[in-house]
């Protein structure tokens, strides 16, 4: 009878390591559904946006770094000294972009949650068109280094519970 309970009690660690082992998959794939760059052009400029969040790393309660790669497509440089703004959501406050050389960026803080933003880009006098377009980003709620936390202490109680119930046999 002892036996039938000791196996019993390996099964709670063992389903929870499961469920934490599944919670930290989906907690990868929910930083981030978009992944992939917003991208318009047209005969002579081209404008591709994208965000830190893109790489999948963003938890709640961080900066977000937007970027902006304003280029003429006939040598493939960047625009400098262009006006790139971006607005968020429906906020109408349109905020600007730093050019650092490379392209333009915006840092912004977010809490949590799915935000939408417009980047536009001009050069005025330049024959350069105005381009604009839109991404997004989706802020996780789920904070990655509990769930890690977690699976390393269920599976230490695991193989303990396990060495110990061997050890009684």
């Amino acid at each position: 009878m002892s036996h039938q309970i000791e196996r019993k009690w390996l099964v709670i660690p063992i389903f929870l390591l499961m469920f934490l082992l599944v919670f930290q998959i989906q907690t990868v794939f929910s930083s981030n559904t978009n992944g992939l760059d917003a991208h318009t052009e047209t005969d002579n400029t081209s404008l591709s946006i994208w965000s830190t969040s893109d790489n999948g790393e963003v938890g709640p309660n961080v900066n977000v770094t937007f970027y902006a790669n304003y280029t003429n497509i006939s040598s493939g440089l960047h625009i400098p000294g262009a006006t790139c703004l971006i607005k968020f959501d429906s906020d109408l406050t349109q905020y600007a972009m730093t050019d650092n050389g490379v392209n333009y960026n915006y840092t912004k803080f977010f809490s949590s949650g799915f935000h939408t933003y417009n980047i536009i880009c001009s050069k005025t006098g330049s024959g350069f068109n105005t381009l604009s377009a839109v991404d997004n980003v989706t802020m996780s709620n789920i904070v990655p280094e509990f769930g890690s936390c977690m699976f390393f202490i269920l599976s230490m109680a695991t193989l303990v519970q396990v060495f110990l119930a061997k050890k009684k046999n």
